[in-house]
C-alpha cells in the first residue's frame, strides 16, 4: 500500500531546492554522474596506489595533478580519500593535510594549519620553533606511535599548488620534498596545478627533490554525456520525500533536456566551457530562482542564468582587444564552424588570418612572431584555453578552444569603436 504524502507542493518545492542545490556545490563530487573517462580513471588508481604504498609499507612520494579548471583534479583527489577511508589500515595509519596556495601565502600560516589539521597544536603549545625544516621534523616525530620506527602516514594536498612556488626560498615545498626523498617519515604530496609548466618553477633544489611525477588531465565528457549530466544534475533522486512531486518535476526535467532549444543552447554552453564546475554554476542560479511565483524550470532560465555568467566581463576583455586579437578570434570562430566546433591550433588560426589579409589590400597584415604573442595574450585574459596537454609540444601547435561564446564575440564585433570594415564582414562571410 503506498502511503500519500502529507507534505504540501509549496514544502516540497522548497525540499527541492535544498536537495539540487546541495548536489550542485562545487565540491559536491559524489552527485557528479560522470566518470570522466578512462584517462581520469587511469590516473585515479595511479593516485590510489601511490596512497596505499605510503599507508602500508610506508613508500614516500610525490606527484603533480595538471590540467586545466573543472577537469577533475580536485575530484580526482577527493574520491580516493573517500574509498580509502573505508579501509582500516588508512583510517587507523594515516592522515589527509589540505593546503590551498590561495589561503596559505606563507610558510608560518601553512605550518600553524599543518599542526591544527593533525590536532598537535597542545603538543608544540607555546614552543618556539626555528626553521621550516625543524618545525616540520618536530611535527612529524609528534606523529610517531608505538615503536621508534612506526610512524602514521601524512598525505599532503596542495592545492594551487603554484602559489607554493611564490614562498620565500620555497622552503615548505623543499622541506616536504626532502622528507619525501629522504624517507623521514612515510609522506605522500599531491600537487594540485592549472599551470602546466609548475614544474619550471620550482628552485633548483626543490627539482631535484621532487619525483617528477606528473599526471594531465583533460575534460572527457562528449556532448551527449554533457546533456546527460545537465538531466542528472536537475532530477530529483528516489529517496526523495514527496514521491508524486518527485514523479512530476522529473518528467518535467526530462521533456525539457529533449527540447531541441535547450539542446543547443548546451551544445554552446558545452562549447563556451566544458567544465562540470561551470554547468553547476548555471543550474545553481537556476533553482535558486524558483519560488511560488517559479515552480518549474523553463530554456528562459537556463539561458538567463548562463548570459549572467561572466558575459559582461568577457565582453569588456575583448572590447579591449586589439584589432589583431580580435581577427584571431573571428579566424578561431570560422575554425569552429568548419571544424564542427573542435579546437584548433596557433598554425591553423594564423593560416586562417593570413588568408584573409591577403585579400584585403587596405589592411595591413602583421608577421608571424607578433601574432603569436597576441595569441599567447588572449589566453592569459582566459579568452581561449588550451585543451592539448601533451607534454613537450610546441606551443603553436597546441589545441585551443575559445571560452566564449559566437553570440558574445558578435556582440564584440558589433560594439568595437573604430573596428575596421572588412573585419566586421569577415565575421559574418567565410571568404577564406
Amino acid at each position: 500500500m503506498v502511503r500519500r504524502s502529507s507534505v504540501s507542493p509549496c514544502e516540497s518545492l522548497q525540499s527541492c531546492k535544498v536537495e539540487l542545490r546541495k548536489r550542485l556545490l562545487p565540491h559536491a563530487h559524489a552527485l557528479d554522474c560522470t566518470s570522466y573517462g578512462e584517462l581520469y580513471q587511469q590516473h585515479k588508481k595511479q593516485v590510489y596506489d601511490m596512497i596505499v604504498r605510503t599507508v602500508e609499507v610506508g613508500e614516500s612520494n610525490s606527484t603533480l595533478i595538471l590540467g586545466p579548471h573543472g577537469c577533475g583534479k580536485s575530484r580526482l583527489v577527493a574520491e580516493v580519500l573517500c574509498e580509502l577511508s573505508s579501509l582500516k589500515s588508512f583510517s587507523k595509519n594515516a592522515v589527509a593535510v589540505h593546503l590551498n596556495g590561495l589561503l596559505h601565502t606563507d610558510d608560518k600560516l601553512a605550518l600553524q594549519d599543518i599542526t591544527r589539521q593533525l590536532n598537535l597544536d597542545n603538543v608544540i603549545g607555546d614552543k618556539v620553533l626555528g626553521t621550516v625544516a625543524e618545525t616540520l621534523s618536530f611535527v612529524l616525530t609528534a606523529l610517531r606511535s608505538g615503536t621508534s620506527s612506526s610512524s602514521k602516514s601524512v598525505i599532503f594536498i596542495l592545492d594551487e599548488f603554484q602559489m607554493f612556488t611564490n614562498h620565500k626560498n620555497q622552503s615548505l615545498l623543499y622541506n616536504l620534498f626532502d622528507v619525501a626523498q629522504s624517507k623521514q617519515a612515510p609522506i605522500s604530496v599531491i600537487g594540485l596545478s592549472t599551470n602546466l609548466d609548475v614544474v619550471e618553477d620550482l628552485e633548483k633544489r626543490v627539482k631535484s627533490r621532487f619525483s617528477r611525477r606528473q599526471l594531465f588531465l583533460t575534460p572527457q565528457l562528449s556532448k551527449k554525456e554533457y546533456c546527460e549530466l545537465f538531466t542528472s544534475l536537475l532530477s530529483l533522486p528516489s529517496s526523495f520525500v514527496d514521491a508524486a512531486f518527485r514523479k512530476s518535476w522529473n518528467s518535467q526535467i526530462s521533456a525539457l533536456s529533449e527540447s531541441s532549444d535547450v539542446k543547443k543552447l548546451l551544445e554552446n554552453i558545452y562549447y563556451h566551457s566544458r567544465e562540470i564546475r561551470f554547468l553547476k554554476n548555471i543550474l545553481f542560479l537556476v533553482v535558486s530562482d524558483l519560488g511560488e511565483d517559479k515552480t518549474c524550470v523553463t530554456y528562459d532560465d537556463v539561458r538567463a542564468a548562463f548570459n549572467s555568467q561572466n558575459a559582461d566581463t568577457k565582453l569588456q576583455l575583448m572590447l579591449g582587444l586589439s584589432v589583431l586579437q580580435l581577427s584571431l578570434m573571428i579566424a578561431m570562430k570560422h575554425l569552429a564552424m568548419i571544424y564542427d566546433g573542435d579546437a584548433a591550433n596557433f598554425q591553423l588560426v594564423y593560416r586562417q588570418y593570413e588568408k584573409f589579409t591577403q585579400t584585403k589590400a587596405s589592411l595591413q597584415g602583421f608577421p608571424r612572431n607578433v601574432a603569436m604573442k597576441a595569441f599567447e595574450e588572449l589566453e592569459d585574459l582566459e579568452l581561449i584555453q588550451t585543451v592539448d596537454h601533451s607534454h613537450g609540444t610546441s606551443k603553436e601547435f597546441q589545441l585551443y578552444r575559445m571560452t566564449v561564446m559566437e553570440e558574445q564575440v558578435l556582440e564584440a564585433v558589433n560594439n568595437y569603436p573604430g573596428l575596421p570594415t572588412e573585419v566586421s564582414q569577415w565575421y559574418h562571410t567565410s571568404l577564406v
